[in-house]
């Protein structure tokens, strides 16, 4: 991701993620949550990805008040970018790519990211500014991704971009194997998939977000470790869109038990 922005005039206010802390914009009845989900019987299926989109469009169009708000003064020159969240199926089961920045790059080089980039003056929105950077830096075409929705945007850590995060599912004919994944070697180091069984199975570290008072979790997938804004949105997109319900503890002890993994 490729923070270069192009200016764009707003007076913004930036919602963030926390259910918690955000009021419904009507009276609206509390409709019950789903129940647990099961990850290993989970597919990218034509209802599920349906279901997706329709969870993220009900919370964005839910958040009112939230907790936290960036906002300027009137014709404050925010600037903007976009990244994509990649649904997609990798050698065979339901996962979310991501990409390691070049430790070349000046700034967060050899981080962990979801590709993405500043705002163009030619695109026509920021989901085009996502699908173009996504096809710069690991050369999806934009053809083979559905866009499923877009969360609220969120500020970087100098509160002067906002960013936004795209949801999108990555369609091909065969499962994706990430390993020969062609990539742009000038911003990506490397592409890589976890499954939705491993990010939602796994044991999670919290740190507070930005030196605040917000606690977010942190993936460690190997030797990467998936923090501070990519863990962040990921953390949304599994409790909004993938599992609002939770994961059922039995499939979780299971899952741990079979790797030697503590579930205390």
């Amino acid at each position: 991701m490729n923070l270069n922005p192009h200016k764009m005039r707003s007076h913004h206010i930036v919602r963030l993620y926390s259910s918690a802390a955000t009021k419904a914009t009507t009276a609206a009845p509390q409709q019950p949550p789903p129940p647990p989900l099961n990850p290993s019987s989970l597919q990218y299926t034509t209802p599920i990805l349906s279901t997706y989109s329709t969870r993220l469009a009900s919370h964005t169009s839910s958040i009112k008040s939230p907790r936290w708000t960036y906002k300027g003064p009137p014709n404050t020159a925010w600037r903007h970018a976009a990244i994509l969240i990649p649904l997609c199926t990798a050698h065979g089961k339901p996962s979310i790519l991501f990409t390691m920045r070049s430790s070349k790059l000046r700034r967060h080089g050899g981080e962990v990211s979801f590709p993405g980039g500043a705002v163009d003056p030619g695109d026509k929105d920021v989901i085009a500014t996502a699908l173009r950077e996504t096809h710069e830096e690991i050369l999806i075409p934009p053809d083979h991704v559905t866009v499923l929705g877009q969360f609220h945007p969120l500020p970087d850590r100098t509160h002067s971009i906002l960013i936004h995060p795209i949801l999108s599912h990555i369609h091909t004919p065969h499962s994706l194997v990430p390993e020969s994944m062609p990539f742009n070697p000038t911003e990506v180091e490397e592409v890589f998939c976890v499954s939705l069984e491993e990010l939602l199975g796994m044991q999670t570290e919290t740190e507070h977000l930005r030196g605040g008072k917000r606690l977010v979790r942190n993936w460690n997938v190997g030797e990467k470790r998936i923090w501070g804004l990519t863990a962040w949105v990921l953390e949304a997109v599994l409790r909004v869109v993938v599992a609002p319900g939770g994961v059922s503890e039995e499939w979780r002890e299971a899952w741990r038990a079979e790797r030697g993994i503590s579930n205390d």
